[in-house]
C-alpha cells in the first residue's frame, strides 16, 4: 500500500507495521542502565540531592504557609 494514502484506509490493509517495533529508549528501563557499573559515590552524591531538594520544597512551603497567614490577617484586619 502506498505510504501515501495508508492513513486515509482505516484499519490498514497492509501489515507491515506490525513487523515493526521500537527501542525502549527510557533510561530506567534500558539495559545500558541496568548493566552500569554503580558507584557508591554516585548514590551518596544522589541522596544529598534528594535531601537539598526535599529541605528546600520545606522550606518554600514553609515560607508559602507564614505569607498565607500574613495576607489572612491583614484582610481581616482591613476589612
Amino acid at each position: 500500500m502506498d505510504p501515501r494514502f495508508s492513513l486515509k484506509v482505516y484499519p490498514r490493509v497492509d501489515t507491515v507495521y506490525k513487523s515493526k517495533h521500537s527501542l525502549d529508549f527510557t533510561t530506567i528501563n534500558s539495559n545500558v542502565y541496568a548493566n552500569r557499573k554503580k558507584v557508591r559515590l554516585e548514590e551518596g552524591f544522589r541522596w544529598i540531592l534528594h535531601g537539598i531538594i526535599g529541605f528546600t520544597v520545606g522550606v518554600i512551603a514553609f515560607y508559602m504557609t507564614l505569607i498565607e497567614e500574613s495576607l489572612v490577617d491583614m484582610k481581616k484586619h482591613y476589612v
